[in-house]
């Protein structure tokens, strides 16, 4: 009987919390099913786009609607089931038609059909609405008022949720964190301990009443103190306790008896308490996980959405998807405006999807739009004669060879799958939600465990530079919260050199080489003030781009002026410079790397702005500490620690000693994969660096980072010159196809070499470096014994 009582109080918990998830799932399945779309079902996903849409702005708002929803929804699908089966009764579509003036065409539109002939597909009809109007009488019933409550007792606090995070919010103070010892004291042990021990504490507190009691009392009078006696003893190691916060906290929640009346059940046993920690400690472990997942969704989640809203656009660029592209980029460098941005392509996709669904109907005018360009072929026989044609050529090209639908540039085609048809906005709407999931859900852990709200982009907020070199873990940690922080630059120059410039090799990506020229020798305090005119121009060639792509409509009958059947020079020119045409457009797929290298640097221009700011960073500096000069301006004593006996130095140790010797190793791999006079150079400096040897290192500053330099700028400038080159290789094809030489281009290891070479240079402006040189003395001066 406890374990029936027990599953029974389980999947009831499991069934008020996600059976509405069900609902609204049945709700976009009745509404995509069907062999063809019919009025109903699109008044269906009417209603299933308001559920999720309301859902995604505002979450007291859905609370308020969702009793009025499901009356609608019940109310509406009985109406359905009415006049699908009273439509099977005789004459009833000339009532339909002579009474309430609607034509059979219409009334078929409207979901409308006589089933004599085939009673199973009408009992199919009639089953999928019934099936649904039960399953949400169900919820109205048996779990609207528990949901609704549910969320009362978790996520209603006293107290606005500025004056949570009023110590953190705009100004620069740092505001302890609290500890997850201090979150798993105040949230108390997991729900699903709770309610599987209620029923087995009971009974055992009736079988020992007066020590429970005794027990319970100690409880109350010092809350959490037995459990988190038992618990402090395995995690006492994790951390020491952080010092509370100035400002007075609400006392924790109260205590659940029942935990402690399973804990002392536990002990009547002759438990130990190491076999309870032993217990407690994989529960505590996996809700570290969970909140470190938890927090890394809530970081990156904004960028999956903008990702998957860029992905949709441009697997099917139209003319109706551009709104999509300017969204992502004003989104991407203007965070604040992220939550608004994202709300706007949330209703844009549900209006997107309903236009898509009403012009499937057979009442929709599918002529207004044709045009036949041999009535309008003016400008194509202009062309002919500005560009020397053959005016004896009566065959259009295509797409002008054949009645045009301009609906199809805009975006609306007729299709026989609408699922498919739809699959990218079901992905949008997917992912909408779950973003909304996640927002919502740490907003109100915060609000439900008195926690303020972390710093940006922070999954740690305990650990800083001052103790990232404490420990392999603490470094990890460290690296989690502030990689891109300290390597930004780095990751974005290697990203354009490998991918952006590699995979496109076409005059976008030349001119992104163009920019690598100009910025990777800057200095970090004149990169900050160019890197802004870097993100408006990927901001202003984005959506330049995609509109190449997409091209002039084609119902204007007006071919571009570089397209030639006789001159395959010109068009091989076109291609190059990604210029739009009707027989082979630009490949939509080439904007990807442009959105990444756009995501890159907005996220870097984030960081610069985070520099200027006033104040001590957690992350640390990332000024330099050499002047132009190469002189030292830099903090002494040397803040960094020596390479200490732990772990952690000994990573340092085998990362920075050999790092020299592996850029070079690297460099000789990069010159002897292709022959070429170019690899010829890589090989040169190779030799020319080994020959120096350690002696590179104690060189003076000045002369080290001239003689680094000029390697990185060979190296730069043998990528620009290798996307100037690809023009030459483009127009001289044999077989009239343009095909990018990937493999004969070598730009995959000149990227290789650039990382490889700035994060060298990185490591010979660090104050690791110091250490390096002391070593190498050290050395010098042993072996000269």
């Amino acid at each position: 009987q406890l374990l029936v009582r027990r599953l029974g109080r389980l999947v009831q918990q499991w069934l008020t919390r996600y059976w509405i998830w069900v609902v609204a799932s049945m709700l976009m399945f009745i509404s995509l099913g069907g062999e063809q779309v019919v009025l109903y079902r699109i008044v269906y996903m009417l209603l299933f786009l308001f559920f999720v849409t309301v859902f995604q702005v505002s979450y007291q708002l859905w609370i308020k609607v969702m009793y009025g929803f499901w009356l609608t929804v019940i109310i509406y699908s009985m109406l359905v089931l009415i006049l699908i089966y009273s439509y099977q009764f005789e004459h009833f579509p000339e009532y339909w038609e002579h009474h309430l003036r609607i034509p059979v065409g219409f009334q078929k539109d409207i979901g409308l059909e006589v089933y004599q002939a085939d009673p199973g597909t009408l009992f199919l009809k009639l089953l999928t609405p019934t099936f649904f109007l039960i399953i949400t009488i169900i919820q109205l019933h048996y779990f609207h008022n528990e949901f609704i409550k549910l969320n009362e007792d978790h996520f209603t606090y006293s107290g606005s949720e500025e004056e949570i995070n009023a110590p953190t919010a705009g100004s620069g103070l740092r505001v302890p964190e609290a500890s997850e010892s201090d979150v798993w004291r105040q949230s108390g042990p997991s729900e699903s301990l709770q309610d599987a021990t209620a029923d087995e504490a009971t009974a055992h507190a009736a079988v020992d009443a007066p020590q429970v009691a005794r027990h319970a009392s100690t409880a109350k009078s010092n809350p959490m103190t037995m459990y988190h006696n038992d618990a402090r003893i395995a995690y006492s190691s994790e951390a020491e306790e952080p010092k509370r916060c100035p400002r007075p906290r609400p006392p924790p929640p109260p205590p659940n008896i029942e935990v402690y009346t399973e804990l002392y059940s536990y002990s009547y046993r002759s438990i130990s308490k190491q076999q309870i920690t032993i217990a407690i400690k994989p529960r505590f472990d996996l809700y570290k996980c969970r909140k470190i997942v938890w927090r890394l969704l809530e970081i990156h989640m904004a960028k999956v959405v903008l990702l998957t809203v860029f992905g949709v656009a441009i697997s099917d660029v139209s003319a109706v998807h551009v709104i999509f592209v300017l969204v992502v980029v004003v989104a991407l460098p203007f965070r604040w405006l992220q939550p608004f941005l994202i709300h706007c392509c949330s209703v844009w996709t549900s209006i997107l999807f309903l236009a898509k669904m009403v012009y499937q109907l057979s009442f929709v005018d599918v002529h207004g739009w044709h045009t036949n360009c041999s009535v309008f072929s003016f400008f194509f026989f202009f062309s002919q004669s500005v560009y020397g044609i053959d005016s004896n050529v009566t065959v259009f090209p295509a797409p002008f060879n054949s009645t045009i639908d301009g609906r199809v540039w805009i975006g609306f085609q007729k299709v026989t799958d609408l699922s498919f048809y739809s699959k990218g906005y079901i992905l949008l709407i997917v992912v909408f939600s779950v973003h909304a999931i996640i927002r919502y859900r740490q907003r109100f852990y915060r609000a439900r465990n008195r926690l303020p709200e972390p710093r940006p982009g922070v999954v740690f907020p305990s650990i800083t530079r001052q103790n990232a070199d404490d420990g392999i873990r603490e470094a990890l940690k460290f690296l989690l919260n502030y990689f891109f922080y300290k390597f930004g630059v780095e990751a974005s120059l290697f990203y354009y050199g490998v991918f952006s410039i590699g995979i496109r090799l076409d005059a976008f990506a030349l001119f992104t080489s163009l920019w690598l020229c100009g910025m990777f020798l800057l200095r970090r305090c004149y990169l900050a003030k160019v890197w802004a005119f870097y993100v408006a121009y990927l901001c202003f060639v984005l959506p330049l781009q995609y509109a190449m792509v997409m091209g002039i409509p084609p119902g204007l009958c007006t071919e571009y002026p570089w397209w030639n059947p006789s001159k395959k020079t010109l068009r091989e020119t076109a291609l190059w410079f990604f210029l739009p045409d009707f027989q082979e457009p630009p490949l939509a797929w080439k904007l990807w790397p442009d959105f990444i290298q756009l995501l890159f640097a907005c996220c870097q221009l984030y960081i610069f702005f985070l520099e200027s700011s006033a104040g001590v960073h957690d992350g640390g500096s990332n000024g330099e500490i050499y002047d132009r000069k190469g002189c030292f301006v830099g903090q002494t004593p040397n803040p960094m620690s020596d390479f200490r006996r732990s772990y952690l130095s000994t990573v340092k140790v085998f990362l920075f000693f050999p790092l020299y010797w592996i850029t070079l190793a690297v460099m000789f791999l990069a010159g002897t994969n292709r022959v070429s006079i170019f690899a010829m150079g890589y090989v040169l400096g190779c030799f020319f660096f080994l020959w120096n040897g350690n002696e590179f290192y104690l060189k003076p500053m000045k002369v080290l980072l001239k003689m680094w330099n000029a390697l990185l700028a060979y190296n730069v400038v043998v990528i620009f010159i290798k996307s100037i080159l690809q023009r030459g290789t483009n127009a001289n094809t044999e077989d009239g196809v343009c095909r990018v030489p990937l493999d004969e281009a070598g730009l995959l290891w000149d990227g290789i070499c650039l990382t490889f070479l700035l994060v060298q240079k990185r490591l010979f402006t660090s104050y690791y470096f110091h250490h390096l040189i002391i070593e190498i003395l050290a050395q010098q001066q042993l072996a000269s014994r």
